[in-house]
């Protein structure tokens, strides 16, 4: 997928004055089919302490993606997320490990029967986040923190589990406003509706149990 995010990259000429080197959009964006509106853009790595400085340092984004970075490495990275949906709610073990798979990262699921959310994982490192627009819900084992743009999280990984996630309506109300939480119940109308044709019924009240089958 092609970039979005505008990314300069500064460093000095051989008189020692600061130069741009590089200016235009970060080249790696990575998506993934069983989530929706994902969209994580890498926008610079190390992969040493301290980290070497070289004039004609190669682009350390491209290349596979990792969620976490090398030992003693960091990463920086934007990540969009949409609305939370029911399917994603709802993963599969498969599924699931086909998400951590695609980041390189498999063995940082924690799924299992039950858990709070399917997406739950587990990282051996030291996580800030900052939310720079909309509203995000971070779930832990047990207990649920609101996010809004501005707030900064700083996760000390040592066998917590933990998964952010969105809440349509809140989304709606963060980015739009009222506007916008009608538009969101509008779609959330328009989608129950198209499911119960699709079940052959006209009201809520005709749905059952008979109607959900596990696959």
């Amino acid at each position: 997928m092609p970039g979005f995010i505008r990314r300069v990259v500064t460093g000095h000429d051989k008189s020692g004055k600061a130069i741009v080197i590089s200016d235009g959009l970060a080249p790696v964006v990575k998506t993934n089919p069983i989530r929706p509106g994902y969209r994580g853009t890498d926008i610079w790595k190390t992969n040493a302490a301290p980290a070497p400085i070289t004039a004609d340092e190669p682009d350390p984004t491209l290349g596979p993606r990792t969620l976490h970075p090398a030992p003693q490495g960091t990463v920086i990275r934007i990540t969009e997320l949409a609305p939370e949906t029911e399917e994603l709610r709802n993963l599969s073990a498969d599924k699931v490990r086909s998400v951590f798979a695609a980041a390189g990262a498999e063995a940082a699921s924690t799924f299992k029967p039950g858990a709070r959310h399917p997406l739950m994982h587990r990282t051996e490192t030291i996580d800030y986040a900052v939310v720079l627009e909309g509203e995000i819900t971070l779930v832990l084992d047990d207990e649920d923190v609101v996010l809004k743009a501005g707030d900064v999280v700083k996760a000390l990984a040592m066998g917590a589990r933990g998964v952010c996630i969105g809440r349509p309506y809140l989304w709606g109300l963060g980015a739009f406003g009222q506007p916008g939480v009608e538009r969101v119940l509008e779609l959330l109308r328009i989608e129950t509706r198209a499911a119960m044709q699709q079940c052959g019924v006209r009201a809520i009240k005709e749905l059952n149990p008979a109607f959900v089958r596990r696959v």
